[in-house]
């Protein structure tokens, strides 16, 4: 545009696009990775966005974040600048399987853009810092440890599924077997108890799960001390039981019992042995003759 007194005005609008829910996500986790030195959730979170292979080489790729974070952290380990990193990630584009997308262009653009304004007007900030104040704040931590929690009591609860699940699996293929005419027969003297110690066993040891599940849930909601304490009691008594069932080895003895088969299969095996057996006698006709 041209002013009236002549001046040339020139507009710059800059870069401007829109980044989808999905990439912000993992944008924030990236950055909570980089705060927690997770290098696993750092790939994780690469590959997600699309900036990592899915096919590249994990353990090459967890070296190459080791050695750009601790070249960006310098003398100072506490100190490293977003802009580093980014640079070191660049300069291995050509070498190792990244990639950048076009909607992570901008957002890498403005990261480093913002932290050179900041550190222009205060040499001492630290991007990294800043950023994992502000998702602590945000509660960003918090919902992972939630998320953990949860994906810990979905994974028991399928194991108490299965639990369920095996023992009309057990008797269906037990089914099957006599069916098939296949027998086993064996006297077991049991008279140190060793499968109600085992049962007893696995019952604690789904108690003491379930108590820590519960201890860690209700500690991460925050209730009562009441309630916590209640639980914690009863998860230490379990713990304590359990315990207990271990000091002593008991042991299982078996009685062996011969089939008919198996006796018959013995006399033929000592017939043979004897039709076989040389002869240590000799006949006098021979000896005169």
């Amino acid at each position: 545009a041209v002013q009236d007194d002549g001046t040339l005005v020139f507009y710059d609008f800059g870069m401007s696009g829109r980044v989808d829910p999905f990439i912000q996500d993992k944008i924030v986790e990236f950055y909570a990775a980089v705060a927690d030195q997770d290098i696993d959730a750092i790939l994780d979170a690469l590959i997600e966005m699309g900036t990592l292979s899915p096919e590249a080489d994990r353990q090459v790729m967890a070296d190459v974040m080791e050695l750009a974070i601790a070249d960006a952290r310098g003398e100072d380990i506490e100190q490293y600048r977003v802009q580093q990193i980014i640079q070191q990630v660049e300069d291995t584009i050509y070498e190792f399987p990244l990639r950048l997308p076009a909607n992570l262009a901008l957002v890498l653009r403005v990261a480093t853009v913002v932290e050179g304004v900041c550190v222009t007007l205060d040499p001492d900030f630290d991007f990294i810092s800043v950023a994992t104040d502000y998702l602590r704040e945000a509660g960003y931590f918090e919902e992972g440890v939630r998320q953990f929690i949860d994906d810990r009591a979905t994974e028991f609860q399928d194991a108490a599924r299965s639990s369920v699940r095996i023992p009309p699996k057990l008797e269906r293929a037990l089914d099957r077997i006599d069916r098939d005419d296949i027998a086993v027969r064996a006297d077991i003297e049991d008279s140190n108890s060793l499968f109600d110690t085992l049962a007893a066993r696995v019952i604690y040891g789904l108690l003491l799960a379930s108590g820590l599940v519960s201890t860690t849930i209700l500690y991460a909601t925050g209730a009562a001390i009441l309630p916590i304490a209640v639980t914690l009691l009863g998860t230490v008594v379990v713990s304590g039981l359990l315990y207990r069932s271990f000091r002593k080895q008991r042991g299982i003895r078996t009685t062996p019992q011969f089939t008919r088969q198996e006796m018959r299969r013995r006399q033929d095996d000592a017939d043979n042995e004897a039709a076989t057996t040389p002869s240590l006698g000799f006949d006098p006709e021979d000896e005169g003759s």
